[in-house]
């Protein structure tokens, strides 16, 4: 779903022309497959793709080795997958062609970020900093909804029976307020919960995802994330 919300941005601002670049962890590795199947699925192309391979002290020799490690005849963003900051970091200003930056450094698909001020956030943001000391990230914003789903199905089913609530949980009448501007719920083939997906940057939300115009005959949530026949595992 990050990387759906992310390709739908790219292509609705016609950044199409993609050079992908991964590292060589396991993270890295999922997160660029997930940016394949989005590139394929939303349109986009992948022009150029390098990984690389974080032999050399890259924070010393960023401004010689980025540039020609990102020579290409052209492309219209640089979208990488580099989970753990090896090298993500330093592409800014240091690409071959002067082109955006977006993926796991740059414009970052998010769950949660303390950008996020609409919708009463900047209450539970305030909330949050207060009790904590720091901001809220989306692994602590994961946990609330998960909490608050528990909650908000056992007041409605009266029950404490796991089936009970799980079936509830699954079915069209659930819902939850989770101060993104849309109703959240949950995908009854797969469990996957269906959510806006934030572009930030650092100090600024760019765009929310579902972008306009991609379309679904249900919901244009679920444009974002697994579609039922693309379930490998079915019932």
């Amino acid at each position: 779903m990050l990387y759906d919300g992310l390709v739908q941005f790219l292509v609705k601002r016609n950044f199409k022309n993609i050079f992908l670049i991964s590292g060589q962890n396991p993270k890295d590795i999922q997160i660029s497959e997930d940016i394949k199947r989005a590139v394929k699925k939303f349109g986009a192309k992948i022009v150029k793709e390098k990984v690389w391979d974080n032999n050399s002290d890259i924070r010393r020799r960023a401004t010689e080795e980025l540039p020609s490690f990102t020579q290409a005849s052209d492309y219209d963003v640089i979208v990488v997958a580099d989970y753990f900051g090896d090298f993500g970091e330093l592409l800014y200003f240091n690409t071959w062609l002067p082109r955006p930056i977006a993926g796991t450094q740059g414009l970052t698909p998010v769950t949660w970020h303390k950008v996020i001020e609409s919708n009463g956030a900047a209450q539970m943001q305030s909330r949050f900093e207060s009790f904590a000391s720091r901001w809220i990230e989306s692994r602590d914003f994961s946990n609330w909804v998960a909490i608050r789903t528990i909650i908000a199905s056992i007041t409605k089913t009266k029950s404490v029976d796991l089936k009970t609530n799980i079936d509830f949980i699954y079915s069209a009448d659930f819902d939850l307020a989770a101060y993104l501007g849309r109703k959240l719920s949950f995908r009854d083939y797969n469990g996957q919960l269906r959510m806006p997906i934030s572009l930030v940057q650092p100090r600024a939300l760019i765009s929310t995802s579902p972008q306009d115009g991609f379309l679904h005959p249900v919901t244009d949530l679920d444009t974002l994330g697994i579609a039922p026949f693309e379930m490998k595992c079915k019932k």
